[in-house]
Parts: C-alpha cells; structure tokens; sequence
C-alpha cells in the first residue's frame, strides 16, 4: 500500500532568464530546461529527498513528467538513489486551451528518445504512462478532473503492480503539484505552496483513510530558499475563461492528439 507520497516542483527554468531559451535539447516548443540556479537546486533537492526530514521514509519510486526540466530534476534523487525514473505523462504541464489554428500542446517524446539525453539506465523503457493529458489543453476544471483520474488509477495501478511499494516521488509542475495536492486532501481551497524544487508530501495510515499533509512546499534544504511560488491566482482570464495558449504551430489531424485519457490496460484501475 502507498502510505507516502512526496510531490515536487521542478527546479528554475532558463527561459525565466532569456525568453529565447523556451526550447530545450529535445528540440521541442514549450520544453526549456533548468537554468544553473535550477541545477543547483535540484541537486539540494535529491540530497533532502534521499535523507528526509524527521520519520519520513526514502522512495521507492521515482515517477516525472516527460518535459525536459522535470527529468532534470528527477535525475540527481534517481543517482543518489540508484533507482530509474519512471515517466509519468499523467501528472505533466498544465496547458491553456490552445488558440484556433495555433497547433497542438507539446508532448514529450516516448521514453527511447528522451533517454539519449540522460544516463543510460536513468529512464524505465518498460513503463507506459497512467494518463495522457489532452494535447488541446485544459480550463481548470478539466485540469481538476485529469488529476482526479490520475490519482485514482494511478495509486491503485502501482499497488496493484508494486505491491511492495510504500513511498514515492513526483516531480511535476506548478499547477499540477497544487492540483494533486488538493485532489488528495479533498479540499480544492487548500493553499498548496509551490515554489521551484519545492517538496510536499502526503502520508495515510491505512487505504481507506485520509490523506494528511505533512510537508507543504517545504524549501527549507534550498540554500537560496523559496524562489517563485505559483498560484492559481496568476491565471489570466477574459470573459470568465482563461485565456488561450499558442500551440507548436504545427498542422496536425487527429491521430496527432491520441492517446488522450486513460492509457491503454489501464481502464481497470479508473473503477
């Protein structure tokens, strides 16, 4: 049973610095990768989740999204800990609606690409991600809802298929760390703190209790503390939606946005 789960942000990116970095070593838009502050943090990161604080337990397993910063982020807990990175695409990069005749939301690259960038034995080739979010985008209540799906055959698809696991670590992004957060305590009014590789965790006593929070945000092993925490109140709207996103710019058709939703195996886990 999972009785512990650490959901982090990704550490500070590059394009933060200069706009024109917004395309990482993937080559792909809306990927851009960790500046050498967020390296940095990263590596104090994987330090504090490797030794935890107080009777918290070590991971067992490493789950990320598939952009290119969260990878970063996973990749020194994943060398401390001699344990691969599994990559998640259900918990990846909250997108807008993207704008008529502006393209598809970026998708990362399957698992054998992405893994020419890191270490050979970093990335699980075996592992096929829970959920696949929309390639079109999300209002925030479709948002709410992917992660409410996620969540629920996400934990019973790894208990199912890692019984022996009791811990595990997300790296994820700013909206999606929040969202999980309050998917998992019920309480979508939860101020979950989310600063750049920032960690907070969530611990149950038994599979039909609660969730408490026992970490919120915690930036406590950064040494230059908290950096850009991001809120749901930063989102722009007009007319009551939030306002769209640019795609990739890419013609596409339909095959091009598949899969969406549950991944193929996985319905079983969503009952």
């Amino acid at each position: 049973m999972i009785r512990t789960i650490y959901i982090s942000r990704h550490g500070a990116r590059q394009d933060w610095i200069n706009p024109d970095d917004s395309i990482s070593v993937t080559g792909m838009y809306h990927d851009p990768s960790l500046s050498e502050y967020g390296l940095s943090q990263v590596e104090e990161l994987g330090d504090f989740l490797s030794h935890p604080v107080d009777d918290l337990p070590v991971p067992d397993m490493i789950f990320s999204s598939g952009f290119y910063r969260c990878l970063q982020t996973a990749r020194p807990l994943a060398a401390k800990l001699g344990k691969p990175v599994h990559v998640e695409l259900g918990v990846g990069e909250w997108f807008s609606k993207a704008s008529e005749g502006s393209g598809l939301h970026s998708r990362p690259h399957a698992v054998e690409t992405l893994s020419k960038h890191f270490a050979p034995t970093m990335l699980e080739p075996r592992y096929k991600s829970t959920v696949y979010p929309s390639r079109r985008g999300e209002d925030v209540e479709e948002l709410r809802q992917r992660i409410k799906l996620f969540l629920g055959a996400f934990i019973k698809r790894i208990e199912s298929e890692y019984p022996d696991v009791q811990t595990i670590s997300i790296i994820a992004h700013a909206a999606t760390v929040i969202v999980m957060g309050q998917v998992l305590l019920d309480d979508e009014t939860k101020n979950i703190k989310a600063g750049t590789a920032s960690t907070s965790c969530y611990t149950r006593d038994n599979a039909d209790g609660p969730w408490a929070q026992r970490l919120n945000g915690e930036t406590s092993y950064l040494s230059g503390g908290e950096v850009r925490n991001w809120s749901f109140d930063e989102v722009k709207y007009r007319d009551g939606k939030v306002i769209e996103d640019r795609g990739d710019g890419k013609p596409f058709t339909e095959v091009d946005e598949l899969p969406v939703g549950l991944g193929k195996d996985f319905e079983r886990y969503s009952q």
